[in-house]
């Protein structure tokens, strides 16, 4: 008979796990709709940035884009796959690029999302977003 009431005493639990397994699913299903073609293009001091890397994140939660600048300055952000932009949102914004020996080719204010003081807000029907590091 107590063995009985055991198995009872674990069904709720087993419920509750499954329940909370569907919500992130869904979740991930909603974020991965949210996102929206984002590209660009880079430059420092007003010339075209020939190499590294931006990334967007957003201000309230969520998955980060990341980009690769091209050789002419322009960039285009994945965050689920391939080119396919950044979530809609407010987000902050960090550049990254170094030349040979490791020298850094972007001042460091610029390389942290809390320092860069770069927000962009991505939302639907804009899709070019023009980076000017000063």
């Amino acid at each position: 008979m107590v063995r009985r009431n055991c198995h009872l005493a674990i069904i709720p639990v087993q419920i509750a796990m499954f329940l909370s397994g569907c919500g992130g699913e869904k979740n991930q299903a909603v974020e991965r709709t949210a996102a929206v073609p984002v590209k660009g293009k880079v430059s420092l001091k007003g010339k075209p940035m020939t190499q590294g890397s931006i990334s967007f994140e957003p201000i309230d939660g969520g998955r980060e884009a990341h980009g690769t600048i091209g050789a002419d300055g322009t960039f285009s952000l994945s965050t689920f796959k391939a080119d396919d932009g950044a979530i809609r949102g407010s987000h902050r914004i960090a550049v990254k690029a170094s030349g040979g020996g490791k020298k850094d080719l972007v001042p460091l204010k610029y390389q942290s999302y809390s320092s860069s003081g770069i927000e962009i807000e991505v939302s639907d029907g804009k899709t070019d977003y023009p980076i000017d590091l000063k």
